[in-house]
């Protein structure tokens, strides 16, 4: 009998499990053109507010919305046929890495680095920087 409910359970968690990581896996990724932000930072604001990159657990209220970004435009990487931009505060101690969607590739190509830009995506949260994923150029 015992075994009978255990292996009963042991079904019912392999299939929780199961519909679970379905779900991530296929989890579809917003179009972050139809979604509205919640807010819009300076990223200099950021750097004043937050003093230190480790002090940015203060925007966690904002992981998984859409917030809008301003800066100066310091780095443009392509990698994997994807656009890496970074915006970074004036005295560079606070950055946002934006991986752009690829419907921005034509806005992206006419950027000039130093360029004041504001970006829209949806913040992941932070390691050294801040991270924004789906991203355009608003």
């Amino acid at each position: 009998m015992k075994k009978t409910i255990y292996a009963t359970l042991l079904i019912i968690v392999i299939c929780v499990l199961g519909i679970g990581t379905y779900k991530v896996i296929n989890k579809k990724i917003p179009n972050t053109q139809n979604i509205s932000s919640v807010e819009t930072f300076s990223i200099n604001t950021i750097e004043t507010k937050v003093k230190k990159p480790e002090n940015l657990n203060e925007f966690d209220s904002y992981i998984e919305k859409a917030i809008n970004v301003k800066g100066t435009l310091t780095h443009i990487k392509k990698h994997d046929e994807k656009y890496i931009l970074t915006i970074t505060s004036k005295n560079g101690k606070i950055a946002s890495i934006c991986n752009m969607q690829s419907d921005q590739i034509d806005k992206i190509n006419k950027l000039k680095i130093g360029e004041d830009i504001t970006i829209k995506g949806i913040y992941k949260g932070y390691l050294i920087d801040m991270i924004l994923l789906n991203c355009i150029i608003i």
